[in-house]
């Protein structure tokens, strides 16, 4: 078993698992607990009631949040358009396409998000090995192939969030920061669970088996079922 700290500890002490407060409260908790001397994340993990095979089918979706999560994202764009205009130029950080090939080939990584238009697809299926495995590869179903950068900057630079279970079945999420209100947690919590459930196809009564929610840094709280139902 993993050995806690003191501080760990005794933050722990402050959640009872068997109390049973109201969802808003719980975001209000979960702040407190936070032990990290940084701006720490929220995080959301949900076990499901999913079958071994059911499990191996990997849920992967994006969701819209009402409220930013976290820092802004480094976006490349990879195009081999010439007529964008600078207003749509001054929201990527990096735009390009035969030498950002080069450079992702040669190890560099320094995005947290890749936009690719339609036409260049073909050339960049070669990043497939090396994008996958970060889940940076554009992918159409998660709209980041598309030609309409107008509305994929919107999505992105707003509340735009993609996200994947394991291969537990397992979901494990960011929904903000230890400075957002509970009020913001609160909303991208549900969004989250609304866009996770719609992806399976099943209902939330039998997909949820847990759902915890936890900082970087301390102790998690978990959210009564029934409670958390009511929302979805």
């Amino acid at each position: 078993m993993k050995k806690r700290s003191k501080k760990y500890n005794q933050i722990k002490t402050k959640i009872n698992q068997k109390e049973n407060i109201d969802l808003l409260t719980s975001f209000d908790k979960v702040k407190e607990v936070s032990i990290s001397n940084f701006k720490g994340s929220i995080e959301v993990h949900v076990s499901t009631k999913s079958s071994k095979k059911e499990n191996k089918q990997v849920l992967r979706g994006s969701v819209y949040y009402k409220n930013k999560v976290g820092k802004d994202k480094k976006i490349l764009l990879l195009t081999d358009k010439k007529d964008i205009s600078d207003d749509i130029k001054k929201e990527f950080d990096y735009i390009g396409l035969e030498e950002y090939i080069k450079k992702i080939e040669s190890g560099w990584i320094d995005f947290d998000l890749v936009i690719a238009t339609t036409s260049v697809m073909p050339k960049i299926a070669i990043l497939g090995k090396i994008l996958g495995p970060r889940s940076l590869m554009p992918n159409p179903k998660l709209g980041t192939v598309t030609d309409d950068l107008n509305d994929i900057i919107s999505k992105y630079k707003g509340g735009k969030f993609d996200f994947k279970s394991d291969q537990n079945g397992t979901l494990h999420s960011i929904i903000g920061n230890v400075d957002n209100t509970k009020e913001e947690l609160f909303d991208n919590f549900i969004d989250l669970l609304k866009s996770f459930i719609n992806t399976s196809g099943k209902n939330a009564n039998l997909l949820l088996k847990t759902v915890y929610i936890c900082p970087t840094m301390g102790p998690s709280i978990k959210i009564n079922n029934e409670e958390l139902i009511k929302y979805l």
